[in-house]
């Protein structure tokens, strides 16, 4: 058959023909019987009221995850919190400054999280606020007062003498750089 006498076939046909009488009415009835379709319209008030209830589970689940840790633990693997401290003795390297040192503290991060020890890591600003019960809050410059830490980690580990033995790895102990490893107490 060619495109021509497809052509001729259609035009032969019918342009509009209404359709048969109580056709819509039994293809309705035929849907709803099959499940396909639901009885009356559902009110705008109804779908507004689902979707309302839908944003308030969202909203308590994400609050209840801000509140408490809601990824599983794991059995064995405790928490630490690795401060770093910049003493008289830290040395960061001269050649490459701070993008190489931030290299090597972002790779050594990296193979912690790969082997899945870290779980957050920080660096802090020079600058804080200190609150001491009856004073008003006070500006303390690290810089100046040779208070606080530089930057954290907060591991998983076995026990404290794996997480001393994680913190030995840092790449800050190579310029001469202070960590303290805590125990984080169990929730």
């Amino acid at each position: 058959m060619t495109d021509d006498d497809v052509a001729k076939a259609l035009s032969g046909l019918p342009r509009e023909a209404p359709p048969p009488p109580g056709a819509e009415a039994q293809t309705l009835a035929a849907l709803r019987l099959a499940g396909l379709l639901g009885g009356r319209p559902r009110r705008w008030w109804s779908v507004i009221g689902g979707v309302l209830a839908i944003a308030a589970s969202l909203l308590a689940g994400l609050w209840l995850g801000i509140r408490h840790d809601v990824r599983p633990s794991t059995p064995g693997r405790e928490k630490f919190l690795l401060l770093l401290y910049e003493d008289a003795g830290y040395q960061p390297p001269l050649a490459g400054g701070r993008e190489k040192r931030v290299a090597e503290y972002d790779a050594w991060a990296h193979a912690l999280a790969q082997s899945g020890h870290l779980t957050v890591a920080e660096a802090l600003s020079s600058e804080a606020t200190d609150l001491r019960p009856g004073l008003p809050p006070a500006r303390l410059d690290r810089a100046a007062s040779g208070e606080g830490p530089d930057g954290f980690f907060v591991i998983l580990a076995g026990d404290e003498a794996s997480a001393v033995a994680i913190a030995k790895t840092c790449p800050h102990l190579h310029y001469g750089g202070r960590v303290r490893v805590w125990p984080i107490l169990p929730d």
